[in-house]
């Protein structure tokens, strides 16, 4: 005889099947005394452990003619609370379509929430693979954000925190920048990628992921729909791995950001992508700043964006476009309807090639943000930059970085910004900065990096509390501003005009940038160099560059009572 079941879970009532038995009153499913197994219920249609209610005909229960039992599957073989069971439950009010013959295809299993679900998994991943979870993911497997900087994700540890994220559907960004993946975590990556319709925004910057990892990627994107930014920087990419991603930009993903900056991409990989950028229908934010971009792959960068429509920022800054660079931006911002943002600081722009950007320029009609920091571009061709954007009504931003300027120059801005709002970043006017450096109560002459290790030793001041109070947004390591600016409240008497220098002394990677190890190493040679000079003599070292900043530097203190710490006579 085939009984009849129903059980409710939340607020809705599902039909079970019979045992695969074919009978349901089996020793496996059978209620003695108010008491039931629910684990075959459980297999039978993926039910979870909530309040299941069985309601069977009372001729095979052989319970009281209108009574149910409620059983609590927490654990197997729980006495239901006595108060529960009672004659007086009513389910007058069930509707009788909810009793389904067995001959119905069964309903769709029950979802877990998300944050359960994702979590499960990789608890469940953990347990599997003998690993410790990570609470910092736990915790954040609640969000709508994972991040994993510089975490050491290989192996299980991958396939795990993969797994989670592929059960998640409220995770939307990803960012695992640092953390080792290499090719092979790129395969756990594709993973994620095609089983999560999700994720939106995926970083992978600084993992290696070579050229079998890229390919693993572009394979991947080229079949998803969800993912919006992609960034892809500091993963050892050359030239010979540009094909692909001439495939990426040609394919019909839905990607609107993409990184590539800091790898290796010189000239015939400056072609390839070109291609691919010129055809692309769908990226709107391009960042290939940091890479080897010259001559004939700078040219077709500046060209590709003549016929692209979409694209709208474009960093190429700290490259080597040169003029040909300048040549290729010239035809193609004279034909370009989409950009409205080009970066092309630090790429050795000169007078010429400022003259054949301008000529492009001056047809263009929606460049908004103009960035030419760090060129060679002299007064003049500041000047002349300033003059074409008078006549272009759709710049709003230029940022010539610390390039000196003229009179005329400011002249010109102030009459510009009293017709409309422009922003515009420049260095000081020559006749000003002569002023402010003849201002011997401020600075003081010599090698800037004797000064500043000097004043450091002298103030007893410690090297990581110092590199600290430069660090101000604490990514460790000091960019140009940030020195400027330490520097300047740090009161230490080092010209602005010599910062650069200072720099550019202690940069060895020469990143532009200045790590707790660079500025070590310059400390250490400085303190070698000053106990050379004490062990040979105590008039050595006063008439060395050393000894005339130590003296002028104890003359400028000596007003403020400021203690400095003397050098000794090392025998």
């Amino acid at each position: 005889m085939i009984i009849q079941e129903r059980v409710f879970v939340g607020t809705t009532f599902l039909p079970l099947l019979p045992h695969k038995s074919g009978n349901v009153g089996t020793s496996r499913n059978r209620l003695h005394f108010g008491k039931l197994d629910p684990r075959p219920l459980i297999r039978q249609r993926g039910i979870t452990r909530d309040a299941i209610v069985i309601a069977r005909r009372k001729s095979e229960l052989a319970l009281p003619a209108s009574r149910d039992t409620l059983i609590y599957p927490s654990k197997p073989y729980q006495q239901p609370p006595p108060a529960l069971v009672s004659d007086k439950y009513d389910d007058s009010d069930v509707s009788e379509e909810l009793y389904i013959s067995e001959d119905t295809a069964p309903p769709t299993p029950i979802k877990r929430t998300t944050e359960v679900s994702g979590l499960k998994a990789y608890l469940t991943a953990c347990k599997t693979y003998s690993l410790v979870p990570i609470t910092k993911f736990k915790r954040q497997l609640e969000g709508e954000m994972v991040s994993l900087k510089n975490h050491n994700i290989q192996g299980n540890t991958a396939k795990a925190i993969a797994l989670a994220l592929e059960s998640s559907y409220s995770i939307t960004n990803v960012d695992l920048e640092g953390s080792f993946l290499g090719p092979i975590g790129a395969i756990y990556i594709a993973d994620i990628l095609n089983n999560s319709h999700n994720i939106t925004v995926l970083n992978l910057s600084g993992n290696k992921l070579m050229s079998r990892g890229l390919q693993v990627i572009v394979e991947t994107m080229q079949k998803n729909t969800s993912l919006l930014s992609l960034d892809l920087s500091d993963n050892s990419f050359t030239d010979k791995d540009t094909s692909c991603l001439k495939d990426l930009l040609l394919s019909s993903c839905v990607l609107r950001e993409l990184n590539l900056s800091k790898n290796g991409f010189e000239d015939s990989g400056g072609v390839l992508i070109a291609q691919g950028l010129a055809q692309n229908k769908t990226i709107k934010k391009l960042n290939l700043s940091w890479n080897h971009l010259r001559r004939n792959g700078a040219y077709a960068i500046g060209q590709s964006i003549k016929t692209n429509t979409k694209l709208e920022v474009l960093d190429v800054s700290w490259n080597g476009f040169d003029v040909p660079g300048c040549h290729g931006f010239s035809q193609g911002l004279d034909a370009n309807t989409s950009l409205r943002e080009l970066n092309i600081s630090s790429n050795r722009i000169g007078p010429k090639g400022v003259a054949k950007l301008l000529e492009g320029l001056k047809r263009n009609t929606t460049l908004a943000c103009l960035k030419l920091a760090d060129n060679p571009l002299g007064p003049n061709g500041a000047l002349a930059v300033l003059n074409a954007a008078m006549k272009s009504h759709s710049i709003e931003e230029l940022d010539f970085g610390n390039q000196p300027v003229t009179a005329e120059f400011e002249d010109l801005l102030t009459k510009i910004q009293a017709g409309r709002d422009i922003k515009v970043r420049y260095g000081k006017e020559p006749s000003k900065a002569k002023r402010e450096v003849c201002d011997e109560t401020l600075y003081i002459a010599g090698n800037p990096l004797i000064i500043l290790f000097e004043f450091i030793r002298m103030k007893k001041l410690d090297i990581l509390n110092l590199f600290k109070t430069l660090d101000a947004d604490s990514n460790h390591s000091i960019s140009w501003e940030e020195f400027r600016i330490g520097v300047k409240k740090s009161h230490i008497p080092v010209r602005p005009k010599d910062l650069e220098q200072m720099i550019d002394k202690m940069d060895l990677d020469k990143d532009g940038e200045i790590n707790f190890s660079e500025l070590i190493v310059a400390q250490k040679a400085h303190n070698m160099q000053a106990e050379k000079l004490l062990a040979w003599s105590l008039d050595a070292f006063h008439d060395s560059p050393i000894g005339q900043i130590y003296r002028d530097l104890h003359k400028r203190c000596s007003d403020t009572n400021i203690y400095l710490k003397q050098y000794k006579l090392v025998k």
